[in-house]
């Protein structure tokens, strides 16, 4: 006895509540888990810190972060991280002036580059504000990929032919190499020196190339003696013949390692000098594959994030064990719902063994110290958490042999403990309540550990086989018992647990379930007849608990599909209504583009009638008499151009005061142009877009004040914003007829034009060249074309053309374009 009291504390003494916690309710496991999505070495060190935040700002700021990456992964797939290292090593030892190895560059250099990358993601601060916040903090390193990957190749192996004096040595070398190679084969071919070597056989030693010489002939041939076998029955020989030559090889690979050491010597000093922002954005991306890799756990447990709130009470709504979950699948794991009122200090789960009781302990405590990790948690979004400070577990057996501690000695040394430290911030979970001594005895001690526990002000959840323990709810408003639900009728445990209605062991069911002979189940009920009548009135109040649980529960999912199927209906009226606005719109456009274009074709009409007629005036005066019918023909023309501006001015609406110089935005052709001419009296404004003069109704563009506004405006209200419209430098016209071809090239002139593009390129195919001679053909007689160029094999060769666009006021270069047609041909 005496030993026992002497080792019992200064084994107390050893035990961390916390840690003792996590390993008992096994987070450990959760914690690998995690670390197998992560890509650095540096973010599984940072998940296997992970501890339970006591700062809710802290817990809400890393809730926010893995959420809006969880969002980001889910919707684009990003951030990728694959191949993030942990080269923080190698950049402070470029900063202390030391040479960097070709694999430490490459390791750095891909760390730039995916910093670039990663740089461009999640451009939308008001849908992702904090992880945009933490990316901000990234600094561009283009320069140092580029340069390394000039030099570097994967996975670090140094390109030779990157550098000019490389490639040359390497060119003489193998010169050298050659003739070397040349002169010892014809000295092992030499019939005069047939006898003198081991075996026909050139070697290397000590980065000499050597003749294996028997050593009985080493005074028959002059040369300088490297190594020999282990036998001494050879000798490696360098003929004096070939000594200049192997001389002349070594000098070129000093020189050449001279030359590689410089460049990785340049290369480690660019590393150095962007030293500070690389182990930065290091820094950041490290942060970055953390919540990544919580994020994409959540996704195998499907977990949501709680609410977490000082002291706010326990509500978890449908939570999974993680493990169970990952082990048997969402499906084949019962849900568990407790809520606990403010004032609720403990609850007492008793219910029959094999039923789930320790099951549920380490669920609830698992949510609890997940949600206080800043981490999903496998349950509803509706879960609420709040804040404690300490934790106390016992769990299990944790007899040790070594320690001479038996099972019900470590059980109080984890009460004691709990009895001693535990506050009003405290979680306290015992499971097997009172286990492991007499039940008549750990009754009273049991009582009194939880009343004392509920006096410091701790939250407690205990399961226990002690059925007495279940009066202390009816005696106290903090105290409420709970019980793992039995199907009386299929004579086993459902795995559910029932809140507010005490429990039974069932220990007779459960024995008659594994198999005891029914002798012994007999006599065993004769010795309790005495308590039937309170188990089955118990066994009746658990049964209607049942039922009315299991129509809450249908209730609750018709009101939740009643309530999504609302919201569904609501989502297509408003689409409705949004499409009905926008086909109402996308007609007049149409009217408004029709009508343009009719009189725009008329006043191109006009204006070729003109020119014609003033030729053939200048040429044939003697047709001026006609001049007067041609002159009536004309404003018939003008008139029908009024008449139709007419009503497109009808159609468009109010017109707008523009000025010369104001930029404005054209919604028809969702492109910026810049005033020429103001508002006239039908409405109409000239607008230069790019290189053309458009003629459009004031009514169909902005300024720029007025779009920015619209543009806000349409956001907010989840409605269609026009963005300019990116005109392609790439049209494939293959497999297309020549009129079909043509059609798609003529449109993509028309929008380079308008957009300032300097050059396309059309891609028809070679075959047998009809498309392509019709396009060229083409493309030759359009005024729109400065030249045609033929690219090179990598763009497709003689398989594309190259359009280089006519510039304003440029004359077409028709020299150009027939050299096109004499490359290809």
């Amino acid at each position: 006895m005496g030993e026992d009291n002497i080792k019992i504390p200064a084994i107390e003494s050893l035990i961390d509540p916390l840690a003792h916690t996590l390993e008992v309710l096994e987070f450990g496991k959760i914690i690998q888990r995690i670390e197998t999505f992560c890509e650095s070495e540096t973010a599984k060190r940072r998940v296997r810190g992970i501890k339970p935040l006591s700062d809710p700002e802290a817990i809400k700021a890393q809730q926010e972060l893995i959420s809006e990456v969880r969002n980001l992964l889910n919707t684009s797939g990003q951030p990728d991280l694959t191949g993030l290292g942990d080269p923080q090593d190698f950049i402070v030892k470029a900063t202390k002036e030391g040479v960097l190895t070709e694999e430490e560059l490459w390791e750095i250099s891909k760390l730039s580059r995916l910093t670039h990358r990663v740089m461009k993601l999640a451009r939308d601060r008001d849908r992702y504000p904090r992880l945009r916040s933490m990316l901000d903090g990234l600094s561009e390193t283009t320069a140092v990929h580029r340069n390394i990957d000039r030099f570097i190749a994967p996975p670090g192996v140094f390109v030779e032919e990157a550098s000019e004096r490389l490639t040359q040595l390497k060119a003489e070398r193998k010169v050298i190499h050659d003739k070397l190679q040349v002169k010892l084969q014809s000295m092992l071919e030499d019939e005069k020196y047939a006898d003198f070597w081991q075996e026909q056989l050139i070697t290397l030693r000590n980065e000499r190339f050597v003749l294996p010489l028997k050593a009985e002939h080493k005074s028959h041939l002059p040369g300088v003696i490297h190594d020999r076998s282990a036998t001494g029955a050879t000798l490696f020989v360098e003929p004096l013949e070939v000594v200049p030559l192997n001389n002349q090889l070594r000098e070129i690979e000093l020189e050449a390692k001279q030359e590689r050491t410089r460049i990785l010597r340049t290369l480690s000093e660019i590393v150095a000098a962007y030293a500070e922002k690389l182990l930065d954005n290091l820094k950041i991306l490290h942060e970055l594959d953390f919540a990544a890799a919580i994020a994409k756990f959540a996704d195998t447990i499907d977990a949501n994030m709680p609410t977490v709130i000082p002291d706010g009470p326990v509500k978890i709504v449908e939570a999974r064990h993680p493990l169970l979950h990952l082990e048997l699948g969402k499906d084949n794991v019962v849900p568990l719902d407790i809520e606990l009122s403010p004032k609720t200090r403990c609850v007492i789960i008793t219910g029959p063994n094999m039923g789930g009781k320790t099951v549920a302990l380490k669920t609830i405590g698992l949510v609890i110290l997940m949600g206080m990790c800043g981490l999903p948690v496998p349950a509803q979004s509706k879960t609420i958490i709040p804040v404690f400070t300490k934790f106390f577990a016992d769990i299990g057996d944790e007899q040790s042999v070594e320690s001479s501690i038996s099972s019900f000695a470590s059980h109080i040394l984890h009460y004691k403990q709990a009895a001693e430290q535990a506050d009003e911030n405290s979680l306290v979970i015992f499971d097997e309540l009172g286990s492991a001594t007499d039940p008549q005895e750990s009754l009273p001690l049991a009582w009194a550990l939880l009343e004392h526990l509920i006096e410091r002000g701790a939250t407690t959840i205990v399961n226990t086989h002690i059925g007495g323990l279940l009066g202390l709810a009816a005696k106290r408003d903090d105290v409420v018992n709970a019980a793992m639900e039995f199907d009386e009728d299929k004579m086993k445990p459902t795995y559910r647990l029932l809140v507010g209605v005490p429990g039974r062991s069932w220990a007779a069911q459960i024995a008659q379930m594994l198999g005891l002979p029914e002798k012994i189940l007999s006599r065993a009920k004769e010795l309790t007849s005495g308590g039937d009548a309170l188990s089955d009135v118990l066994t009746q109040l658990r049964r209607k608990i049942r039922e009315v649980e299991d129509i809450k529960r249908r209730l609750s999912e018709e009101l939740a599909d009643a309530k999504a199927k609302r919201q569904i209906l609501e989502g297509l009226i408003i689409s409705n209504r949004e499409k009905e606005k926008e086909l109402s719109r996308l007609r007049r456009v149409y009217e408004d583009l029709r009508d343009s274009r009719i009189a725009a074709a008329v006043e191109r009409e006009i204006d070729r009638i003109r020119e014609e007629w003033e030729k053939i005036i200048a040429e044939k005066p003697q047709l001026y008499k006609k001049q007067k019918q041609a002159n009536e023909f004309i404003s018939r023309l003008k008139a029908r151009l009024k008449r139709a501006e007419k009503a497109v001015a009808q159609r468009m609406g109010m017109p707008k005061k523009l000025e010369p110089g104001q930029r404005v935005f054209i919604y028809r052709l969702r492109k910026w142009g810049d005033v020429m001419e103001g508002t006239d009296e039908q409405g109409f404004v000239k607008i230069l877009v790019g290189r053309m003069t458009l003629r459009i109704h004031s009514s169909g563009v902005d300024t720029e004040t007025e779009y920015e506004r619209k543009r806000a405006q349409r956001k907010k209200e989840g409605g269609i914003n026009y963005e300019p419209r990116v005109v392609p430098k790439k049209i494939d016209v293959r497999g297309l007829s020549p009129e079909e071809a043509w059609d798609k090239v003529d449109r993509l002139l028309d929008d380079a034009v308008a957009s300032d593009v300097e050059q396309v390129l059309i891609v028809h195919g070679k075959g047998k060249g009809v498309l392509r001679r019709a396009i060229r053909d083409k493309l030759h007689a359009d005024s729109r074309v400065a030249q045609l160029r033929l690219p090179d094999e990598r763009m497709g060769g003689d398989g594309a053309t190259i359009v280089v666009m006519r510039k304003e006021g440029e004359e077409s270069s028709e020299h150009s374009k027939e050299n096109a047609e004499e490359e290809s041909s």
